[in-house]
């Protein structure tokens, strides 16, 4: 169903492309692939400076609803996020990666989760799975508020789709660094100063992470972990008060996060970084920051990607 002339449409989909051609005609199609919901949809695709983009337009001229608009040169995920955001019409409005999917029923999915989604929250987390089925959030069944003080402890950590109220995002979009990367927490921090984001167990986006070129592969890579650190920098000068005051202890773990990324990312400061962040309090999360740091950056990503699997770190958001 399309949206009556001159009327918002229900939902506005971004889609952020970076060198995307192989992979964005999957997305598309999971989008497509489905009924669109009651008041029709628009689907905004952001090419950020592709080296691929002779490539990428040519698969977008099979889905003529999608509407292209074109950064001439780089500028990273935020600045597609904002731009294909200042550019949407919808009343809701959803951004998705280009290696990522929705799933079969998403129409109906996203039907029930306006049913529950209450009316003072700006942003709804939807639930998210992998493609062999797997729940990535620590409390898959959880409805219900994300209150700052429950964000900053992690009760609810996971991989999710951001679905925004569309008037709240174009006024508030994401924070921007300039970085490749998204540096979430610093958006999240924000909006969660406009009161609890809502999460529903609903789940609309299939994750893929294995997927080589990912959005979230190779995180351990130097230049992904520069930005990380970039990220995690950002993060403690602007919320170091905000964290003491909701969550003993947070700023030091950060700290020693910051000292393995640094380590990765071929960094001075890494053990500046460590000291300010170790503590007997935190004999577990030194012990492991020490060995990363000793062990040197490929014992170390072989660590963390152990960890993952076994369950032992979070392996999502």
């Amino acid at each position: 169903m399309t949206a009556p002339a001159n009327a918002a449409p229900a939902l506005s989909i971004v889609v952020p492309a970076y060198n995307a051609a192989d992979t964005i005609g999957a997305t598309l199609e999971s989008v497509f692939a489905a009924p669109a919901p009651e008041g029709g949809i628009e689907v905004i695709v952001v090419d950020d400076g592709s080296t691929d983009a002779a490539r990428l337009h040519a698969v977008l001229a099979a889905y003529p609803a999608v509407r292209l608009l074109v950064h001439p040169a780089n500028r990273g995920m935020c600045a597609a996020r904002n731009t294909g955001i200042a550019a949407s019409t919808g009343r809701f409005v959803t951004v998705l990666d280009a290696d990522d999917t929705l799933v079969a029923d998403w129409t109906a999915a996203f039907a029930r989760i306006l049913a529950e989604w209450p009316e003072g929250a700006g942003l709804c987390f939807a639930g998210c799975r992998t493609p062999a089925g797997e729940p990535t959030r620590r409390v898959p069944d959880y409805r219900g508020p994300l209150s700052l003080a429950t964000f900053l402890s992690d009760r609810y950590a996971g991989e999710y789709l951001p679905l925004f109220r569309g008037d709240y995002v174009r006024a508030a979009p994401y924070v921007d660094l300039g970085t490749r990367k998204s540096c979430g927490n610093l958006s999240y921090l924000r909006w969660l100063q406009d009161g609890p984001i809502h999460i529903t167990a609903e789940e609309l986006r299939i994750y893929d992470t294995g997927r080589a070129g990912s959005v979230s592969a190779n995180w351990a890579r130097a230049d992904k972990a520069a930005e990380s650190a970039q990220c995690l920098e950002a993060e403690i000068a602007r919320y170091e008060a905000l964290f003491r005051a909701n969550a003993p202890g947070l700023v030091e773990r950060k700290q020693l996060k910051l000292a393995v990324y640094r380590r990765l990312a071929g960094l001075p400061g890494a053990w500046r970084a460590f000291a300010a962040g170790c503590g007997l309090g935190r004999l577990p999360e030194t012990l492991a920051a020490l060995a990363m740091l000793l062990a040197g950056p490929r014992v170390a990503t072989a660590l963390v990607n152990f960890a993952k699997r076994a369950n032992l770190i979070k392996r999502y958001g």
